[in-house]
């Protein structure tokens, strides 16, 4: 390619931002599901980081499944 038809460097990383930007929007909805910080998202627009990230969150326990468990729990202590 000629340096006359090579796509600038700004427009060659456009569909990382792109990319970036939905598994940060992704990880707004799933993270105070999951008990974790609403800033965890910005890890997301780290190009490679976003996939992992999303594992990570889809691999916890929803929070509210674990506040019923320890609810379940102090119930049964108190019997």
């Amino acid at each position: 390619m000629t340096p006359e038809t090579e796509p600038s460097f700004l427009i060659s990383i456009i569909p990382l931002f792109i990319v970036g930007i939905i598994w940060a929007a992704v990880a707004l909805w799933l993270a105070p599901r999951k008990g974790k910080p609403r800033w965890f998202a910005a890890v997301m627009l780290i190009p490679l980081i976003g996939p992992f990230g999303i594992l990570y969150l889809l691999a916890l326990t929803d929070k509210k499944v674990l506040d019923e468990i320890a609810e379940l729990k102090r119930s049964l202590r108190e019997k």
